[in-house]
Formats: C-alpha cells, sequence, structure tokens
C-alpha cells in the first residue's frame, strides 16, 4: 500500500510563501543593480575614450615645434574636444531616454502582486480573460499607451506565466494563452 502523500501545514505554507516572495524581491534587487552596473561601464567606457584623445593631444601639443603651431594645435584640439564633447553628451541623453522609455522597475512590485494573485485565482471559477484583466489592471507605475507599457505588458504576461508555472497550473495557462496575453494588452 502507497503512504499517503503528507499534509502541507499552514505554517509550512506562509513559510513557502514568505521564501518564494524573498526570492523574488532578491532577484528584482539584483535586475537592478545589474542594469545600474551596465549603465556606469558604458559611462566609463565613454570616459575612456575621452581620456585617451586627450592624452593623445597632449602629446602633439607637446611636440609642437614653434608657438604658431602650438596656438593652432590649441584651438583645434579645443574644437575637436568640444565636438567630442556634445557627442557624448547627446549619447548619454539618448541613453537616459531609451531607458525611461522601457523602464519598468516602477511596475514590478505591483507586477509582483498582481501574477502572484492572477495564479492563485486560477483555482477558482471564473474565466481565465477576466482574472488575467483584473489582475492585469492592478498592475500600476507606467503610462498607458506608452512603449514604456508595452514593456510592462510584456513583463506582466512573462511574470504571470511563472506563478501560474510555479502554482502548478501550466496546462490551464497554456491552453488560455491567447486570452491571457489579449486581456492584458486591453490595459496597457
Amino acid at each position: 500500500m502507497a503512504d499517503p502523500k503528507p499534509q502541507q501545514t499552514v505554517a509550512d505554507f506562509y513559510t513557502s510563501t514568505y521564501l518564494q516572495t524573498h526570492m523574488q524581491r532578491y532577484q528584482y534587487a539584483l535586475q537592478m543593480a545589474q542594469q545600474q552596473q551596465a549603465s556606469s561601464m558604458a559611462v566609463a567606457q565613454m570616459l575612456n575614450e575621452q581620456l585617451k584623445n586627450i592624452d593623445n593631444q597632449i602629446a602633439d601639443i607637446k611636440g609642437a615645434k614653434s608657438s604658431d603651431q602650438f596656438n593652432r594645435l590649441v584651438k583645434a584640439y579645443g574644437l575637436k574636444q568640444d565636438v567630442l564633447s556634445d557627442k557624448a553628451r547627446r549619447q548619454i541623453a539618448v541613453y537616459n531616454q531609451v531607458n525611461d522609455i522601457w523602464n519598468i522597475q516602477a511596475s514590478l512590485p505591483t507586477m509582483s502582486n498582481a501574477a502572484d494573485q492572477f495564479a492563485s485565482s486560477l483555482a477558482s471559477a471564473g474565466t481565465i480573460e477576466s482574472k488575467a484583466r483584473r489582475y492585469a489592471g492592478s498592475v500600476g507605475g507606467y503610462s498607458r499607451g506608452t512603449d514604456q507599457a508595452k514593456a510592462v505588458a510584456a513583463a506582466t504576461y512573462s511574470n504571470f506565466m511563472a506563478d501560474a508555472y510555479r502554482k502548478g497550473y501550466q496546462t490551464q495557462f497554456d491552453a488560455s494563452k491567447s486570452q491571457i496575453k489579449t486581456a492584458i494588452a486591453q490595459w496597457v
């Protein structure tokens, strides 16, 4: 005779839920740290390139044979440096703008809660589409109809899927993928 499946106690349930939530927070913190590291690395590379240019300019200026040549090199490199500085400012502005457009950090806490509640609701009666619509509507931290909203929608769908799979509702989720995508898309 097979041994009966051990029952999960309330304490085990709360411990498991706490550990899952705690792990999600660590994962989000890691993602934010990685994004910040990538940003810092891009700025460091740009500054390193500028440093190389300045070193080359100093070497050329030190090798000037006359004061007239020295003055021409200083003016030429001054103009070149202004152009490079403007280029760097524009690159940083574009990078920051793209980051702002696709940044979903403000939505992550509500997205995580919505995904967990969505997955938990799959055990109860009701259509999956209405559940997806209800919980997708609870995700905040973005402006509707923007590129940022599209990024939030994609991340929300991924979180809904991950939580549904984690809670054992993979078959139910897979059978309704298009309905869930449509419901989420209606809220962005």
